[in-house]
């Protein structure tokens, strides 16, 4: 929750759904969410990463101290690997998973979770929120 407790704008981005996705630079928290199944969707949910933090006025990487602050800025948000009841058909490796929220160690957490086995996804959004 922001710090002056006024509503949240939560933005769900899941690269599976095919549409051009628009990121709104006043847009508070995101939930990106991507298939352990699929690379593409992957590749996609790191693309999607990139565009929030570019968005809100940041670099897309972590970038080198500059006068002992760091450019990028505070975006929270969590990155789900949905899907992980598909074990026998997993692309993405936790360990990739891990690496990609390793970019910003601040402000982003990951979880894997399943849908279909509603396995983690609670806590997916009460990670987001906390």
């Amino acid at each position: 929750m922001p710090e002056d407790h006024e509503p949240a704008t939560i933005y769900r981005l899941d690269p599976t759904e095919r549409y051009t996705c628009f990121i709104d630079a006043a847009g508070d928290l995101f939930l990106i969410v991507y298939s352990v199944d699929s690379r593409e969707s992957f590749d996609e949910a790191r693309r999607l990463q990139e565009q929030v933090f570019l968005a809100k006025g940041g670099q897309a990487t972590l970038s080198a101290h500059h006068g002992g602050r760091s450019r990028t800025p505070y975006v929270p948000h969590v990155v789900v690997g949905n899907k992980m009841d598909r074990d026998t058909e997993r692309v993405v490796d936790s360990s990739e998973l891990k690496a990609l929220v390793d970019r910003y160690p601040n402000c982003c957490a990951a979880v894997e979770a399943s849908a279909k086995r509603n396995t983690n996804v609670d806590e997916a959004r009460y990670i987001v929120l906390v």
